[in-house]
């Protein structure tokens, strides 16, 4: 298998095995159907939660907030991109 980055910026098996995942989880949503239902909380307040917190995220990203370099702890031992190493 070929060692580029597809679109998203991870490799082709990090994106196959999230495709099989979501293929995964919808079948479970569609065979599960009411387990998965939440009847506690209307969808005319999910969905602009939804759409509010999408839009920070993609707004933090777009402008660079979130680009931070982890210098201690478990998560300073993953590749980080040496653009951001100090």
């Amino acid at each position: 298998m070929s060692k580029e980055m597809t679109v998203w910026g991870v490799g082709p098996r990090f994106t196959l095995l999230s495709v099989l995942y979501l293929a995964l989880a919808l079948v479970a949503h569609y065979v599960l159907y009411p387990l998965f239902v939440m009847r506690g909380i209307s969808y005319a307040l999910l969905i602009p939660a939804g759409v509010i917190l999408i839009t920070i995220g993609v707004g933090r990203d777009a402008i660079g907030l979130d680009v931070h370099v982890v210098q201690q702890g478990p998560l300073s031992t993953a590749d980080q991109p040496d653009a951001y190493q100090s």
